[in-house]
Order: structure tokens, then sequence, then C-alpha cells
């Protein structure tokens, strides 16, 4: 169906398909459609066509009217081949076409009517399939006429489609589907998130992320919560500290998790004195993450953690340092990036018995740090349930 565009004859051979799968395969009659670019056209016509066939429809950069694309009669490239064989495919001539109201972003209502919801993913320097006739046109159009649509943006152009972590897309399917969906929290940080301060062959389920994870399991009795630790050893918030969080592979790991729920521990390792003289910078470093991570997950809810206090000396990390200035300014991107915050800080500052080695947190100290982050996630109950 590839040179079909969406035309009525495509619509006929995808009926034929639908009444196989159904009637002869046994599958869902309500399947949720996937349509990448050209695919917009099959997708949402046939969405319109059999709105109460459809649970949901994603599609990825997709044409939405072909006067767009393969035409290029707007802003895009076109593609004179294409447009040759799309208008044998409809039987039109070009002015036919021109003037045609059959296209997506003409013809939804029954899909708005239904309630269908759509996914779509589109990229603003797409010069190929245009955003602005595309995507943005349809979108403003169905949500005009209630329906239910969800848009995000990526930078780049019309290629690749789809995330390099599909769990969005995931996500979206199980819930049009109605499946449970997920919950996953991304902690970000250095060695107390990494869990340093524990060891032997149990560190890994006595780190606070892992405990984290069994409470709130415990608690709203769901098996789809994770949380991600994603901390590394020895990093620093500042791009131009000695060991940059922001170059590691947990940090892509991080962004790339579609986490609903994120917890930036970093700060602790910036006030070490190769790296405080860059904490004018830090303000400006911690906002670039938290943005990083909006664009990446859109509708994310983000916790800045208050850092540990530290009982080392100044040679290393230093106490008056991390309470003097770095926790300030943890405090003050919060509120400027109105993100929350969890504070590790208060409840340790009287427990240095916690921290053998004066940084790192025993196994005690990370169950009241797993505790401490569990009752401010607790504050946002109805994203967790």
């Amino acid at each position: 169906m590839e040179d079909l565009y969406g035309s009525p004859k495509a619509m006929e051979v995808m009926d034929q398909f639908y009444r196989y799968l159904v009637d002869e395969r046994k599958f869902s009659g309500k399947p949720v459609l996937f349509g990448l670019s050209r695919g917009g056209l099959y997708a949402l016509n046939w969405a319109e066509k059999n709105p109460l066939c459809v649970a949901g429809v994603y599609v990825d950069a997709p044409v939405c009217d072909f006067k767009s694309w393969p035409a290029g009669r707007g802003k895009g490239k076109g593609s004179p081949d294409d447009w040759n064989k799309c208008l044998r495919a409809y039987g039109f001539n070009e002015q036919q076409a021109l003037s045609y109201k059959g296209n997506p972003v003409d013809n939804m209502r029954g899909m708005a009517k239904a309630g269908i919801p759509l996914l779509f993913i589109s990229r603003t320097e797409d010069d190929v399939v245009p955003i602005e006739e595309n995507t943005d046109v349809f979108a403003k159009r169905y949500a005009k006429l209630g329906g239910p649509v969800k848009v995000i943006r990526r930078p780049g152009g019309h290629h690749p489609h789809g995330f390099d972590n599909p769990a969005h897309i995931v996500d979206f399917v199980l819930s049009v589907t109605g499946q449970p969906v997920p919950l996953r929290v991304a902690c970000l940080g250095d060695s107390n998130t990494f869990g340093a301060g524990v060891a032997g062959a149990n560190k890994d389920v006595l780190r606070w992320s892992h405990l984290l994870g069994q409470e709130l399991r415990k608690k709203f009795k769901r098996k789809e919560i994770e949380v991600l630790n994603c901390g590394v050893n020895g990093r620093t918030l500042l791009a131009k500290g000695d060991l940059p969080y922001i170059k590691t592979g947990e940090y892509r790991n991080a962004l790339n998790s579609h986490a609903q729920i994120a917890i930036i521990a970093l700060g602790t390792n910036d006030a070490k004195p190769q790296n405080r003289k860059f904490l004018s910078e830090f303000k400006q470093n911690y906002a670039a993450i938290i943005a990083e991570l909006r664009e990446n997950m859109p509708g994310i809810q983000i916790y800045c953690a208050i850092p540990l206090p530290s009982w080392q000396s100044s040679s290393q990390i230093d106490k008056e340092t991390v309470e003097t200035k770095i926790i300030p300014l943890v405090k003050q991107v919060a509120r400027d990036n109105k993100c929350e915050t969890i504070d590790f800080f208060s409840p340790f500052q009287n427990k240095p018995e916690l921290f053998p080695d004066g940084v790192h947190p025993n196994a005690d100290g990370q169950v009241i740090m797993a505790d401490i982050a569990f009752r401010e996630l607790l504050k946002k109950q109805p994203l967790i349930q």
C-alpha cells in the first residue's frame, strides 16, 4: 500500500486486513493504529472512517495533508514523483487534488466524537513534512472538537522516527487499551545515589533508590513501579567540574527512561576545591539538566534534592561550602524552575555516626533517605496512583 497515500483504495485494503485479523485471527476489534510519515494519511483516514474500531492512534512526523507532502505546496520540499503517484492513487488531476477536502486535517469529526486518543511525535525542523502544516493544524482542530490529543515536539529533522527508548509509545498503547501504565522514577545523582556507603553482596537492595521502590509498591499495591538508580560515583553537577554527570551514560539512560518523576541528587562533589571556582555556573548548569529532562519527558515531575551534610575536611568535600553555598543554590534553582525539593540535609545534620567516611551514608542512612523521599512523593499521590 506504499503508493496509495491513504486513498480510498488504501482504505479498502485496510478494511480487508482488519476483517481478516479480527474474524479469522481473533485479534482485538479495537486496535491501536501506528502511522509513520506518509503512514499518517493511512492511520488517520482509516480511524476517521471506522472510529468505533480504533482504541487510539500513534503517528510520528505524520503527513496530515497531501498538499503539504508530497505536493510541496507549503514550506516543505515536496516530492514530484510521489505527487504524481498520489494523483493516480486518488484518480485526481492536480486541480481536483488541491481542492480536495478529504485529508486528515479536514476530516476528523468522527474520531473526535468517538473520543479516540491521539499521540503525535513531530520534529520542529522537519522540512519534509513541516510540523506547522500537518501536526499543528490537525492537533489544533482536533482539540477544538474535543478530541484528546497529545503532541510531543522534538528537535531535529524528519528522521529518525520514534525514541531511543520506546517506553513513551508503549505507555500510550497500554493506557488507551485499559492496561496499567508503569510508574518510573529516575534517580540522578553521585555516589550517595549510587550507594557507595553500602557494600557486600546485598548492596544493590540496600540503596535508598531500591528501598524507595519497595515502599511505593507496598503502599500503592502496584507491581508496575520502577525506581531507576542512575547514580555515578564522584560526579559533579557542574559541567566544568572534574567529573561532570552530564557526560555519563547513566545521564543518557535517565533522559531516555520515560520517567514520570525525576529526583536530582547532585551538588556534593561540587564542594571539592577543584570545583568550587565554577560555582557561579551552578544554577545555569542545573537549569539545563532540568530543561533537558522536560524536553525528553514532557510533564515529568522533578524534585531537587538538598544535598546530605559532609564531615570531611575542607581539602575534600567542604562542609561549609555544602551548607552555605551549594544548598542555597539548589533551593534557588528549585524555586526558579518550579521544581519540588527533597530535604536530605536537615534529618542528617546531627547524625555523623551514619557516615563512616564522613560523606557516604551507611545502610541505616540509606533507609532514612528512602523514607524521606517516599514521604515527599506521597504529597503527589495522584501522579503515583
